[in-house]
C-alpha cells in the first residue's frame, strides 16, 4: 500500500497527536512557548519584547533552547517548520533574535 502524505503532511498529522514521548515533548514546548507570548500579550496589551525586560530574555532563552533541542529526536516532526515558528514568534514580539 503506498501513501501520498508527504514529510509536511506527516508533520502536521504529529503536531496534532504526536506518538513518541520526544513528539509529545517537543509539541508541548512548542505551544507553550507561543501560548506564553500570546497570554503576555493579552494580559498586557504589549509584546513581551517592547512591555518587559525581567521576562523577555527569559523568554527568548527558551525558544533559543528549543531551537537547539530540534537538532536531538523528534520523530515525525519537520524541524525547519518548528525552527521557523519560533523565529515567527520572536518577530511577532518585535524582538531580533539570532540563534
Amino acid at each position: 500500500m503506498t501513501t501520498d502524505r508527504t514529510y509536511l503532511d506527516q508533520h502536521f498529522v504529529t503536531m496534532n497527536a504526536p506518538n513518541s514521548p520526544h513528539e509529545r515533548a517537543i509539541v508541548a514546548l512548542i505551544e507553550g512557548f507561543t501560548q506564553y507570548r500570546h497570554a503576555h500579550e493579552e494580559l498586557h496589551g504589549a509584546t513581551i519584547g517592547t512591555s518587559d525586560y525581567v521576562l523577555s530574555p527569559a523568554w527568548t532563552a527558551i525558544g533559543k533552547a528549543i531551537i537547539t533541542l530540534l537538532n536531538g529526536e523528534t520523530g515525525n516532526l519537520d524541524c525547519g517548520t518548528l525552527d521557523a515558528v519560533i523565529r515567527y514568534n520572536f518577530r511577532l514580539a518585535e524582538l531580533e533574535v539570532t540563534a
